[in-house]
């Protein structure tokens, strides 16, 4: 059901965004920023639960992040560069589990 993969690809991409900014949160970071944050993960999860690519759910999700964090790891380099090496590794942990935890929970009933 089509209500049921989007909710569960929200409720993933809600969870991640909440697990990448917490620490921004804490630290007090620009709310700009860990709002653009949040909605990267959320924006991740909904993409990784419907594109369809020949990969394995975990890699889907590793690619799918990496390729679509581009935008934002060039524009964090112009403001702060030393954010660029923990972006890439938060993105290359939170976008295997996104893609593993949709894998499982998002599986057409039907197929």
């Amino acid at each position: 059901m089509i209500q049921r993969k989007l909710l569960i690809a929200l409720s993933i991409g809600i969870l991640a965004g909440m697990v990448d900014v917490l620490p921004g949160v804490i630290q007090g970071v620009n709310s700009r920023i860990t709002l653009a944050g949040f909605t990267f993960w959320v924006g991740v999860a909904f993409v990784v639960a419907y594109v369809s690519l020949p990969l394995k759910a975990w890699l889907k999700g590793l690619v799918v992040a990496m390729v679509l964090s581009i935008p934002g790891v060039m524009l964090i380099s112009i403001v702060d560069a030393r954010s660029v090496v923990p972006m890439l590794i938060i993105t290359a942990i939170l976008g295997p589990v996104i893609g593993y935890l949709t894998g499982r929970l998002c599986r057409d009933k039907t197929t």
